[in-house]
């Protein structure tokens, strides 16, 4: 009688370990690949780093510096290489065409002005730098802050101040609901709730439900879709994590504090304008 009660405690033992387990995989993710100054982590269908900003720098490049015959456009790969520094790039933004290479929406890149803003629901978004501090939040309020010279139009706005765009019951436009509705890749970048920025891509994934997915596990407070399917990768010195097949006109990237200083010189002459 003693050893069938044994035996029954430590089974509901077992399952509630396994419970908590499954719980831990989740929040506390598995480490994939060390970089300076953060970790390429995984919970579920997502791949991300979280990036402190005491110890790190915000930068948007553009490809090419406007002068003759400089590129308009480069891939992922192509930007980690450039000599600024950079140990993390993510594509940034919409493109409107690829050829002639044209950004879809409004960047800013040391203080001037790249593109023009794009006003549909696609564009209700902004992540913007002045490399210390990050802002994310509606464009409209963002579009003419004087203290981020770099910033980079993109959407939909996932989670605005902690409120996720598709819990509100607001109704969205045919055109948002087909994009909500349709399993792709996803790109994005948010601050979570200790003010750390965190950065990554994901598997393909419903819009709504990866929403859901940056508020209840990576504790997202303001949250931007940066690009979709094949355009949507993050860039490590290592290693890519999801795509680099298309040339993109700007990406964001992270620099560590020490050598975003050492290679300023260099940084300035390779941003584009």
């Amino acid at each position: 009688m003693r050893f069938l009660r044994d035996l029954f405690v430590l089974l509901i033992f077992l399952i509630a370990f396994d419970g908590l387990a499954e719980e831990s995989h989740l929040r506390s993710s598995i480490k994939v690949e060390s970089i300076s100054n953060s970790l390429i982590l995984k919970v579920g269908p997502v791949s991300f780093a979280t990036i402190d900003p005491a110890s790190s720098v915000f930068k948007v490049y553009s490809a090419g510096d406007g002068g003759p015959g400089s590129p308009r456009t480069l891939f992922l790969g192509d930007y980690i290489e450039r000599p600024s520094g950079a140990n993390v790039v993510i594509s940034g933004g919409y493109m409107a065409s690829f050829s002639p290479p044209r950004p879809l929406g409004f960047i800013k890149v040391d203080g001037k002005q790249i593109g023009s803003p794009h006003t549909s629901w696609l564009g209700t978004g902004m992540f913007c730098t002045n490399g210390q501090h990050v802002k994310i939040g509606p464009f409209e309020e963002l579009k003419s802050d004087k203290n981020f010279p770099d910033c980079i139009q993109s959407g939909p706005l996932l989670i605005n101040d902690g409120l996720v765009r598709y819990d509100s019951g607001e109704k969205v436009s045919a055109g948002e609901e087909k994009l909500v509705s349709s399993v792709q890749e996803q790109a994005f970048i948010c601050i979570d709730s200790n003010n750390k920025v965190i950065l990554g891509v994901s598997e393909p994934i419903r819009l709504d439900e990866f929403s859901q997915l940056l508020s209840s596990k990576l504790n997202c407070q303001n949250a931007l879709r940066l690009t979709g399917q094949r355009t949507a990768g993050l860039q490590t010195r290592l290693k890519l994590f999801g795509y680099d097949e298309f040339p993109l006109y700007s990406v964001i990237a992270v620099l560590p504090k020490e050598k975003s200083k050492n290679s300023s010189g260099a940084g300035k002459k390779e941003e584009g304008h």
